[in-house]
């Protein structure tokens, strides 16, 4: 069981974001911008980017190429609590949180000590790259609760399962590519066994992805 210490470390921490709530880059440029090309997605139905009008490759471009999963999940969520800064910051929030959880029963199920999992996942939270994803309304979370939840299908040994949700992270984002990098790195290491083993489970793997693609 986690000591006394990490209790205090993760209500800590829970103030501190707390105290900081839309504090933390109030002005920042790529929150409307986002939500602006989620709403011209879902309200306007066009994939362009309205509001600075950069055309892929040269930028984001809309969602003409990349962000229809995060897209389409921000919509109905800012549909139902409104199209305001607070609803961007509990979306947020709450896809990065939940992309910790996953992470954090993944390890459990490999294995790792209780204590140690719930350590790694203040100390995750607790770095300024996931707070900065975790206050801001770019698709980030969205990529970030896709990695978490393919960990746990390999942890569960849904091979094909985290193979797809790894290829469909990259339609989020093309950083979401890292994401099948860790898949594959997270069932290497703890899915051990001889090497036809290995080359199958990561055929499992890139098939999963295949059938997204296709």
């Amino acid at each position: 069981m986690p000591g006394i210490a990490v209790y205090f470390l993760t209500a800590l921490l829970a103030a501190a974001y707390v105290l900081l709530w839309n504090k933390y880059r109030l002005y920042n440029v790529d929150d409307p911008w986002f939500a602006s090309l989620s709403y011209n997605l879902c309200h306007k139905h066009s994939e362009l980017d309205d509001a600075f009008g950069s055309r892929f490759p040269n930028g984001m471009g809309g969602t003409i190429v990349f962000g229809k999963l995060a897209a389409y999940p921000q919509c109905a969520f800012y549909n139902l609590f409104g199209w305001t800064q607070t609803s961007l910051q509990i979306f947020a929030k709450l896809t990065s949180l939940a992309g910790v959880i996953l992470i954090a029963l993944a390890l459990l199920k490999a294995g790792f000590e209780r204590g140690l999992v719930w350590f790694f996942a203040i100390s995750f939270v607790a770095m300024e790259p996931f707070f900065n994803m975790a206050n801001q309304g770019r698709y980030e979370s969205v990529t970030f609760l896709f990695m978490g939840a393919a960990l746990l299908l390999v942890a569960y040994g849904r091979i094909p399962f985290a193979g797809f949700i790894s290829a469909a992270a990259v339609e989020i984002q093309p950083i979401g590519i890292v994401v099948s990098l860790l898949a594959a790195i997270f069932l290497l290491s703890t899915r051990p066994g001889c090497r036809r083993e290995m080359v199958r489970s990561c055929l499992r793997l890139a098939a999963g992805g295949l059938v997204f693609v296709s």
